[in-house]
């Protein structure tokens, strides 16, 4: 078959990465023999025009369509977002009678809601790399199947056969991303949630691991092809700690220079030795959002890990010069003002003043999720919420207005970075601006007290 497949991804606020999965699900189907042709939207200024041509040059069987509209800190984003996949599908319709088939994290997000929105063919839900071959098959046979949502996911061994896309990203424009100093998403594992469940539950999660080597080789590789920074990208890098381990040991084994950097090292499993490999392996940064510093909120998340957990990691990371960054969620189920204060009691008496902490309050509804169905129960939502559109969670025992007080009445409230920094316009130009002196990653160590001292000037010129 000739597939296109597109990154309708055109958000270009931090955090952003190269699109790197549809590069991976590219050469899975190659491999295949099938016909492929990449089409990056992301920095096109005329995204409808350009998909035009490259519709009326390929022809295409199929058009795969990469979907990460998701944006859970600013929602004007994320309705720009879907208004502009809107006008990409609706291109697609207009000049092509080709198979339409959608997938990526917004997909995995919501996979119903946004197959209605598109009215696509098909949705993939979980690996690209199985599920949509899978499908192409189906297609290629005259099979195509009656679902229209198709999951399926990969063994270890193809994991580790289809890695860093080598050859077939220099189709994309990679210099647009090497000017904002992008990092290339690197996965040393991969989990796999069951359906219906909470997303972070710890125990709905089903671990495949890449060999130590494989992840060393991919990062040798990206370098090779002028990647200037790796992000670890696993749900949760450090789990299990042993793997993480030899992972490191085998980077220090290949005297890695390549800058690396992660945002998901969890508290459930830790140590000083850990953070020291971590350092000597290449990581300049490590990030974790361990949500809350409460037995209770923690307990009712089924988070897996403890207050005390947290702390021994905050401790354990103060062992290496890596800059730190621990972010914290207020309004989980079961939040009140008493555990609200534990974590902030918490930040005051265990982060290192020279941490970068950032808090938000609320957490997103993902559909089907059993956060979704408490916030029904509690009636947060109503049985017709469109979903799509970030909706949050925030405990009802606990007020928006009474929260706030409490962190500006805090004596490290100076210390804190809030949603609202995060979503600052100004971080692209931030981000480049570090890339272009050559500011090694990751940026938030350096964007976020910039925006701390930006909020602060707003005050005093907008009391």
């Amino acid at each position: 078959m000739r597939i296109l497949i597109v990154n309708s991804t055109r958000l270009i606020r931090p955090p952003f990465l190269m699109p790197l999965g549809i590069c991976q699900v590219a050469a899975a189907a190659e491999a295949k023999d099938h016909i492929v042709r990449l089409l990056d939207l992301c920095f096109v200024r005329n995204p409808e025009s350009r998909l035009r041509q490259e519709i009326k040059a390929l022809k295409p069987d199929c058009v795969g369509v990469s979907i990460g509209y998701a944006d859970d800190s600013n929602p004007e984003c994320t309705a720009r977002s879907l208004r502009e996949l809107t006008g990409i599908m609706d291109t697609i319709r207009r000049f092509t009678d080709a198979y339409v088939v959608i997938g990526g994290c917004g997909v995995n997000m919501a996979a119903r809601e946004i197959l209605e929105l598109t009215s696509a063919d098909y949705a993939i839900v979980g690996e690209g790399e199985s599920a949509f071959l899978g499908l192409i098959d189906s297609l290629s046979s005259g099979n195509p199947p009656a679902e229209k949502i198709i999951s399926a996911f990969c063994d270890t061994e193809t994991l580790a056969r289809f890695g860093f896309p080598g050859e077939i990203i220099e189709r994309l424009n990679l210099n647009p991303y090497l000017r904002y100093g992008v990092s290339a998403p690197i996965e040393t594992k991969r989990v796999v949630h069951i359906d219906g469940t909470d997303l972070q539950a710890a125990e709905h999660k089903t671990v495949r691991q890449k060999p130590p080597v494989v992840v060393a080789d991919e990062i040798m590789t990206a370098a090779d092809f002028g990647i200037s920074s790796i992000e670890f990208a696993d749900a949760e890098f450090n789990v299990p700690q042993s793997h993480a381990i030899h992972v490191c040991e085998e980077l220090i084994r290949r005297r890695n220079r390549v800058p690396l950097h992660t945002s998901s090292l969890t508290p459930r499993d830790v140590s000083v030795r850990l953070f020291r490999l971590m350092e000597d392996a290449g990581f300049c940064g490590v990030g974790s959002y361990v949500e809350s510093a409460s037995d209770e909120v923690l307990e009712r998340g089924k988070k897996g890990y403890t207050a005390n957990d947290i702390a021994h990691t905050v401790q354990s990371a103060r062992h290496t010069s890596m800059a730190k960054m621990w972010v914290f969620v207020f309004g989980a189920p079961g939040e009140t003002e008493e555990t609200a204060n534990e974590t902030l009691q918490f930040i005051r008496k265990h982060v290192d003043p020279h941490d970068v902490v950032v808090v938000s309050s609320g957490i997103r509804i993902v559909p089907g999720t059993d956060l979704a169905r408490l916030a029904l129960k509690e009636g947060i939502i109503s049985a017709d919420e469109d979903l799509l559109y970030p909706t949050y969670y925030f405990s009802p025992m606990l007020s928006r207005d009474r929260l706030a007080k409490l962190i500006l009445n805090s004596e490290f409230s100076g210390q804190i970075a809030c949603t609202q920094d995060v979503a600052w316009s100004g971080l692209p130009s931030v981000q480049r601006i570090c890339s272009m002196l050559g500011v090694v990653p990751p940026y938030w160590r350096r964007t976020l007290p910039m925006m701390k001292i930006r909020r602060t000037l707003r005050r005093q010129l907008h009391p």
